[in-house]
């Protein structure tokens, strides 16, 4: 064996006498280096790679997909519905995916507004189009031959609901120079909550029925990483479940990192495909926007930008406001929730979300405010929305909240908004005792028009949520809870049931 001279390449080419000699170009390979054998296997190998190397980018992205006979999962999402996310079949894992906003081809107003066809040849002409919520029955508009606007909604299409019509914007219609118009589509918005604390799960619940209709995307900044696994409890199996884009924000690598700076990464790694006119309503998840001042937003342009919401801050419930000087209110207005565009946060602050939560006018050039103006059609000018009469939302952020109100109040113990297990109004009022609650420090809310109450849903068919605005509870005796609030919550549920009548 070892006498055995040493292993030369069959590509090599050598001489007889073993010396290599050198050759021109085209003769320093022997034509056999070149086979139709050898060039396959060449082929065939690059191929496989590529074959392998797809094979695992597919699987990664299916691997929730696959079951263990390796067939695709008919559903899409394991905590989606039936359906999965038809919009968008890659988004699976609402803490890791990229959310891809959705498309506005197949969304018109149609669902918010009726056309007049006596008006100018019929809407198909460029006629008329009322608001159905603002607006009285079509038969009575059309004999009237304009929109005829239901009580605290004004304009021509009667789309401009009382709290923005006393805004500081309109100022009920007397400030010059302001207008508004309807748009040709639905804008998008994306709520963008902050969440301190894991129990704070039923104000999700209760924004995403609440608001569910008008917010296309809820954006979760958990600050606290563990509430990822309640909203996959509560939603799971759920078509909305794939509405929520869940960001934690605490950095376990390096735990001096700034929720702020963790935010920042994760908002622009995870969402996606955003438009000029989106608009981001930015917000503490114990915030609740009043539903009439947010679909306008989605439904008007001309406003100028940021708008402030004055919301009510309220305390144990919805049903109560805390005792205070009222000229501290006015300190808060700067720190609320607010509404801000996509177009500023891009075009003058740069992605930088610290320019835009808000941006202030004063932070830009004027050439470039009058630049911003001149190309998108509004101005960077702050107004407030909302007043402590007509609130354009709630603050509900030191309010009582049960971790796990699903179980602890099952609904179909609930008939409406009544409770039928007397134990559930103990149960709220030791609670309530265990946090301190004290008629001195409280008084209730004094609302003559019951949508600025509390969210509508919790004073029609609130299921566990009832604890948040309880109008089953009455004077029952325990000294914390008298002071006739009981008489308040019967005229309110009273109103309610003629409000219900009136719309039927």
């Amino acid at each position: 064996m070892d006498n055995l001279p040493p292993r030369r390449s069959v590509c090599d080419a050598r001489s007889s006498d073993g010396v290599k000699r050198s050759r021109p170009f085209e003769l320093s390979l022997p034509a056999w280096c070149y086979s139709p054998r050898r060039f396959r296997i060449l082929v065939g190998s690059i191929v496989a790679i590529n074959a392998v190397f797809l094979l695992l980018a597919v699987n990664s992205n299916t691997g929730s997909r696959v079951r263990r006979s390796g067939a695709l999962w008919t559903e899409l999402c394991q905590h989606c519905g039936d359906g999965g996310h038809a919009r968008d079949a890659s988004y699976r894992d609402i803490a890791a995916d990229i959310f891809h906003l959705p498309l506005l081809e197949n969304v018109d107003m149609s669902a918010h507004y009726y056309p007049l066809a006596s008006s100018h040849g019929g809407a198909a002409a460029g006629g008329k189009w009322c608001f159905v919520r603002g607006s009285a029955s079509p038969a009575e508009s059309e004999k009237a031959g304009k929109c005829l606007c239901a009580s605290a909604y004004y304009g021509a299409d009667c789309g401009i609901p009382q709290v923005v019509w006393n805004s500081s914007f309109l100022e009920a219609g007397r400030r010059q120079g302001a207008w508004v118009r309807r748009r040709v589509k639905p804008r998008r918005l994306i709520s963008v909550a902050t969440v301190t604390s894991p129990d704070q799960l039923d104000f999700l619940r209760l924004q995403m029925a609440y608001l569910g209709p008008i917010v296309d995307v809820f954006v979760i900044a958990d600050t606290t990483n563990r509430m990822l696994a309640e909203i996959q409890r509560a939603f799971g199996g759920r078509d909305d479940y794939a509405r929520i884009v869940y960001l934690p924000l605490k950095d376990v690598k390096e735990p001096s990192t700034r929720p702020e700076d963790v935010l920042q990464l994760l908002f622009w790694k995870r969402l996606s495909d955003f438009r000029l006119d989106d608009l981001l309503v930015w917000s503490d998840v114990s915030t609740v926007p009043l539903a009439e001042a947010l679909l306008f937003l989605k439904l008007y342009e001309g406003f100028s930008e940021p708008v402030y919401l004055n919301v009510r801050e309220v305390a144990y419930s919805f049903l109560w406001e805390p005792k205070r000087d009222p000229s501290v209110k006015s300190a808060q207005k700067q720190t609320g929730p607010f509404v801000s565009s996509f177009a500023v946060l891009s075009v003058l602050c740069h992605y930088n979300l610290s320019c835009a939560t808000p941006p202030v006018a004063a932070a830009f050039p004027p050439t470039k405010l009058e630049n911003f103006a001149k190309h998108h059609g509004w101005t960077v000018e702050g107004w407030s929305l909302g007043s402590s009469a007509e609130p354009s939302g709630w603050n509900c952020q030191n309010c009582v909240v049960f971790p796990d109100s699903a179980s602890e109040f099952p609904e179909n113990y609930m008939n409406g908004t009544q409770v039928t297990k007397p134990e559930w109004l103990d149960v709220l009022t030791r609670k309530l005792s265990e946090r301190g609650f004290s008629r001195r420090d409280v008084r209730p809310v004094m609302d003559s028009d019951t949508r600025y109450l509390a969210p509508r849903i919790l004073l029609e068919n609130p299921g566990s949520l009832w604890y948040l605005a309880p109008l089953s509870m009455r004077d029952n005796g325990n000294s914390s809870m008298k002071s006739g609030v009981g008489s308040d919550v019967k005229a309110k549920e009273q109103q309610l049931l003629e409000e219900k009548s009136v719309a039927r």
